[in-house]
């Protein structure tokens, strides 16, 4: 308490932490608050994301959405990429705020750079979809690809569905299922691997067909 009275921005982060969480006291949020507003004018980013979190969920003071939004914003301002990832969020929602898609998807891009699996997908599927900005397969293709390498069984599942060979296809469609990716998943291999067995089976035909005996036999 004595570093953190002295303005040890840590101190302050762990005391907000202490009396937010209840480890070792009586949960006390009015305390927690105190001691992460000052952290957070300290620029502390994770007091910050703290202060915002406290806010919007509105459990345990109350909510004010507004309030959430600013602390989110420094803090990613800061560089805390699960304040940057919220921020996308709450732009691209409109929860608080008025509804920015450029400027969400700016933070998703920040957030997405610095690892986040979600912002990754997400702009997979801004890309893909166009409903916020003009469609664009290739930057939804890149987006989902990040994602699909921490085993995102969204992002594995449109790259299985937007895939143009059968191999890539396949791929995908697999990882996505043994990932968790779900009955849309499962129906979509199944129906992958019922075309491709079609398309095979045309192709064995044809072949056939096309040998010379076959052919004078069907004179």
């Amino acid at each position: 308490v004595r570093s953190a009275k002295q303005g040890n921005v840590s101190a302050q982060l762990n005391l907000g932490l202490m009396y937010d969480m209840g480890e070792g006291v009586t949960p006390d949020y009015k305390r927690a608050i105190k001691w992460y507003r000052l952290a957070a004018k300290q620029n502390n980013a994770q007091a910050q994301f703290n202060l915002g979190q406290l806010y919007e969920s509105g459990e345990r003071v109350a909510q004010d959405i507004k309030r959430a939004v600013k602390w989110y914003r420094l803090s990613a301002n800061n560089g805390n990429a699960s304040a940057q990832l919220k921020l996308g969020t709450v732009l691209e929602k409109g929860w608080g705020v008025a509804k920015n898609h450029k400027k969400a998807i700016k933070w998703y891009k920040v957030a997405a750079k610095q690892g986040w699996g979600y912002a990754q997908r997400r702009l997979g599927w801004i890309f893909r979809s166009g409903e916020q900005i003009r469609e664009d397969m290739a930057e939804s293709t890149k987006w989902y690809l990040m994602a699909a390498e921490k085993n995102d069984p969204t992002a594995e599942f449109y790259l299985g569905v937007d895939a143009k060979d059968d191999a890539t296809k396949l791929k995908w469609l697999r990882r996505s299922v043994k990932h968790g990716g779900g009955n849309d998943a499962k129906k979509q291999l199944a129906k992958a691997e019922r075309d491709i067995a079609r398309k095979a089976a045309a192709k064995k035909t044809a072949e056939e067909n096309a040998k010379p005996e076959v052919q004078l036999k069907n004179g």
